[in-house]
């Protein structure tokens, strides 16, 4: 049978408070073990399930055992189809007795769960440990106002990955016309800024916007900064380089709110979207079945393309649109659909039921910033139609 694993535990936080109480607990309770000393007292796999000698065991979540997999260049889609019982921990421990496996695992740390005994990842020797709690309590001390002054809003843990989300009181956006009238439509602009204790990723500051009337996140990329703090480095420069990171995107926020006007000025017309090559940004969020996938693979003539994506992509906000953004697709007083428009379709979707997991939705938030980014350096042609086709093989 495959290897059994655990699922990724996710947390979800509303207040400070609350996130502070469960950093404290993580920084406590999770712990970096070296490989060298479950090596050191002849570990093996057993009963497809868990890792050890002994008393002295542990078991892997799916995030956890895919990093262990990857980094050992172990075939894990082969042992998914192995159906005899025992036989995954064997070959784990045939393979981990190859030299060259057994000198690489030396070389690395599993990132352990200590209270439910489970492996969550895992990292280099050198990698620097910095816990989600450290990075907390550097904020507050290196940019004091901001967690006081911006509003905390909905933040994660997922698997030691933390999103902090935090908007500005100040700044907001948004404003809606159409047949109907004109009206409000805000979005609150702010940060999230996110860290891994699993070597997933950097600490990384991003801007967050929030549409107020559905509750919808949004992830966009500085336009004009690094917004970047790797983990390795000198210990005595990391100050300077968070702060290098984090102060520039707090001047640059006040740009955002005029990113949103672009947006809304910006008329939704899928063969311009296909025509300028944004058909992949749209697909990378919401991927095309596998009908309509082996249909657009079997195109060969570039007017193919355009007609078929256009088509398809014209059908995204009646097909994955929500309460909120098909009301607008379907409105009589919205003739005139916008980007803005097409961007929450997405947004909105990350929020259904069809997105079983927190960490699928974080995902099409931050894809569907891409497709926002693109949008605006591509915001010339999409007004006035000009330039060629740029053909994208999916």
């Amino acid at each position: 049978m495959p290897f059994k694993v655990c699922s990724v535990d996710s947390h979800v936080f509303n207040t400070l408070e609350d996130l502070k109480k469960y950093l404290i607990w993580e920084a406590d309770n999770v712990a970096f073990l070296p490989l060298q000393n479950f090596l050191d007292k002849n570990a093996i796999f057993m009963d497809d399930e868990f890792y050890g000698r002994g008393t002295d065991w542990v078991k892997f979540n799916v995030d956890g055992f895919a990093a262990f997999c990857n980094l050992f260049n172990i075939p894990s889609r082969f042992l998914e189809k192995i159906d005899e019982p025992g036989l995954v921990s064997r070959v784990l421990n045939n393979y981990q007795q190859n030299a060259i496996i057994k000198e690489s695992m030396a070389r690395h740390k599993m990132v352990v769960d200590t209270v439910n005994k489970t492996v969550l990842g895992v990292v280099s020797n050198t990698y620097r440990q910095y816990s989600n709690q450290s990075l907390l309590l550097d904020i507050e001390e290196y940019f004091p106002k901001l967690l006081k002054e911006y509003k905390l809003e909905e933040s994660y843990v997922i698997n030691t990955n933390l999103y902090l989300r935090v908007t500005s009181p100040k700044i907001k956006a948004g404003i809606v016309t159409g047949s109907g009238g004109t009206g409000e439509d805000i979005s609150r602009v702010g940060l999230q800024i996110s860290n891994s204790m699993v070597g997933e990723s950097s600490i990384k500051i991003c801007f967050f916007i929030l549409r107020l009337v559905c509750a919808n996140g949004l992830i966009v990329e500085s336009f004009n900064h690094n917004s970047k703090v790797v983990h390795s480095g000198r210990e005595d420069t990391f100050e300077r380089r968070l702060k290098t990171a984090i102060s520039p995107l707090l001047k640059e926020i006040k740009t955002i709110p005029k990113i949103i006007e672009t947006l809304a000025s910006i008329p939704f017309q899928p063969e311009l979207i296909v025509k300028h090559g944004g058909a992949p940004y749209v697909y990378d969020i919401i991927p095309l079945n596998k009908d309509l996938a082996a249909k657009r693979q079997a195109l060969r003539r570039k007017e193919k393309y355009i007609a078929f994506d256009t088509e398809v992509i014209a059908q995204y906000p009646y097909h994955y649109g929500g309460k909120y953004s098909s009301r607008v697709f379907n409105s009589r007083y919205r003739n005139n659909q916008s980007m803005f428009d097409f961007i929450n379709v997405f947004t909105e979707y990350a929020q259904s039921r069809q997105v079983t997991s927190v960490g699928r939705r974080l995902e099409i938030e931050k894809k569907t910033g891409e497709l926002v980014r693109w949008i605006v350096e591509k915001k010339r042609k999409l007004k006035n139609g000009g330039g060629t086709f740029e053909q994208v093989i999916l």
